[in-house]
């Protein structure tokens, strides 16, 4: 019964749930890196959390995995590597940014930076049209994020500025260059080859820094780790089912409400104060996110029994009919009318 339900939802709101309960998992890693305080620097967090998700992951497959993993076909090569490299660069950037700005202006340059970054790849790899609602829609999101940052828009370090606007386009990478592979291998043999490659490229990092951890032990840093590794290992099969299932444009106006969800835990967790601009600004992002991924909905096709302003509205949007959509019924009688004036008038 249940499994019948699922099947019946449209993948469109699928994906658009998935994706927002990535950003609901995604919102927690401040909470997790907070929590870790001194134990872990950042490049040793990225590197052991990726070492346990793939520890998680090759014991889920060899447990229950039921859809064989293929071998890499070369024209994937470059946009998995691509792929994995920007999430490894995109955590760096981040990283020595959030050093130097303040928390809620990085998260806002990030976001700002992505939004962008998407629209232009969207576009220009995938050939998506950037409508009227999706313009609105980005505004929306944009305004909603300088609304939640505002407060900190104090700092004028114009190379950390750079840097976490650079974050957030490179970032975008990641989310987006899953869609030229995910349909084409199973979820977890992506969130493999990402953990990995993205281990594999932070480890450099960690040798030139010096970074140190503590010893692998059942003490409460571990376990913290452990429970980022597992929503990492969730948010990334999430991420990638969501961007397959939609426009790289649309998917990317859902991502900023992660920050509305970081400061929701912010509150609840550590008693950090709700702001009003807080509140507005998530709405204004939540709001642009729902905008893009509904449809939005037109009369229906017969013109039987609907009201007159409905059948007004027909009229004029069959003067200029969607690509491959038909002109509502009443119109199509009217034309032919005029084009058989002879039986017309018998």
């Amino acid at each position: 019964m249940v499994t019948d339900v699922v099947r019946a939802i449209p993948e469109r709101h699928k994906a658009t749930l998935g994706l927002v309960t990535a950003t609901s998992l995604f919102g927690m890693y401040g909470v997790f890196a907070r929590y870790l305080g001194n134990d872990f620097d950042a490049f040793t967090q990225f590197f052991s959390r990726n070492l346990l998700v793939a520890f998680i992951l090759a014991i889920v497959v060899a447990l229950f995995q039921y859809r064989p993993w293929r071998v890499l076909q070369k024209k994937d090569a470059p946009w998995i590597f691509g792929w994995a490299l920007s999430r490894s660069a995109a955590a760096a950037m981040f990283f020595f940014s959030v050093l130097a700005l303040p928390i809620g202006m990085t998260v806002m340059l990030y976001y700002a930076g992505s939004l962008v970054s998407a629209y232009l790849l969207g576009a220009l790899i995938f050939g998506e049209k950037v409508t009227l609602r999706k313009m609105i829609a980005v505004a929306l999101s944009i305004v909603g994020l300088v609304v939640i940052g505002y407060g900190d828009l104090t700092v004028t370090n114009g190379t950390s500025i750079l840097l976490a606007a650079g974050a957030g386009l490179i970032g975008s990478l990641w989310n987006i260059f899953s869609k030229k592979f995910s349909g084409e291998y199973p979820a977890s043999q992506l969130a493999m080859i990402d953990a990995v490659l993205s281990a594999l490229f932070m480890l450099p990092l960690m040798l030139f820094f010096g970074s140190t951890a503590p010893a692998i032990s059942l003490s409460l840093p571990w376990l913290i780790i452990l429970a980022y590794a597992l929503s990492q290992f969730l948010t990334v099969r999430l991420i990638v089912f969501g961007f397959r299932n939609l426009e790289a444009q649309t998917a990317s106006l859902i991502m900023p409400v992660e920050l509305f969800f970081a400061s929701l835990y912010g509150f609840i967790l550590f008693g950090e104060v709700l702001t009003v601009p807080t509140i507005v600004g998530g709405a204004l992002i939540a709001f642009a996110s729902v905008a893009t991924t509904l449809p939005v909905p037109l009369p229906r096709r017969t013109n039987v029994g609907l009201p007159l302003y409905q059948r007004a509205y027909a009229f004029v949007r069959a003067a200029k009919p969607r690509a491959g959509e038909e002109k509502p019924p009443i119109i199509q009688e009217k034309e032919w009318k005029k084009a058989h004036p002879e039986e017309t008038n018998k």
